[in-house]
């Protein structure tokens, strides 16, 4: 450790005499520098290297200390002493049990070992064995299927039929070729019976038929003839 300290200040004693040196005179310097130049580059590098050993070295010892504090520091462990309950004295171990309860007497004994009575008498093999009387009768198939039947083939009848209101037939459906929308919209118009329908003019006639749809529209004259034909034959 001492040697190697003293080698690592020797060095950088020479690297700070060369930096005064160079900044004393700069001329001088390079000079130096270009002779010694191979040589404080293995200067430095022994530097650096020497000082990562002292980096080490010192961290050793420092481990070294604290191992030794606590060494110090701990009190020394009693190998005697033990943790727990106390042991049982052998005494205890060895103490004899009691008498403890007298034996009972051997006629007591006797009256264990006495025979049972003959008790209930066995049945006997031959005797027949009680058979079971027939019991309800069972239910016949029949009637249950017959109910059945009857449920099922008793089926509601069809009931009142639902009776619309009764619209009253308008007049002009006595017309052939008229129909119902059609003496709608001829009602609306005014004509209510197939006589004033067969005295409508062609003009009228023909504004009436423009309402009942597509089918009646652009009505030609021989058309409205027939249909007032028709209201004087329903007359």
């Amino acid at each position: 450790m001492a040697n190697l300290k003293k080698e690592v200040m020797s060095l950088i004693s020479r690297f700070d005499a060369a930096q005064e040196a160079f900044t004393a005179n700069s001329t001088d310097v390079k000079k130096l520098a270009k002779k010694h130049k191979k040589e404080l580059k293995s200067a430095k590098k022994e530097a650096k290297d020497a000082l990562v050993e002292v980096e080490a070295l010192k961290a050793e010892v420092a481990i070294l200390k604290i191992q030794l504090a606590e060494a110090k520091g701990a009190p020394a462990k009693k190998t005697t002493a033990r943790r727990g309950r106390p042991a049982k004295k052998s005494t205890t171990s060895t103490a004899k049990k009691g008498p403890g309860r007298p034996k009972k007497a051997t006629t007591a004994t006797t009256t264990t070992t006495a025979k049972r009575g003959p008790g209930r008498p066995k049945k006997t093999a031959d005797a027949p064995v009680a058979k079971k009387g027939p019991g309800r009768p069972k239910k016949t198939t029949t009637a249950s299927t017959a109910k059945k039947s009857t449920a099922a083939g008793a089926k509601k009848g069809p009931g009142r039929p639902r009776t619309k209101p009764a619209t009253p037939k308008s007049p002009l459906e006595a017309i052939n070729g008229v129909g119902p929308a059609m003496a709608k919209h001829f009602e609306a118009a005014g004509v209510k019976t197939p006589a004033a329908m067969a005295k409508l003019s062609n003009v009228k006639m023909a504004a009436i038929l423009e309402k009942c749809g597509p089918r009646y529209r652009n009505a030609d004259a021989a058309k409205m003839d027939a249909y007032r034909k028709a209201a004087t034959a329903a007359k």
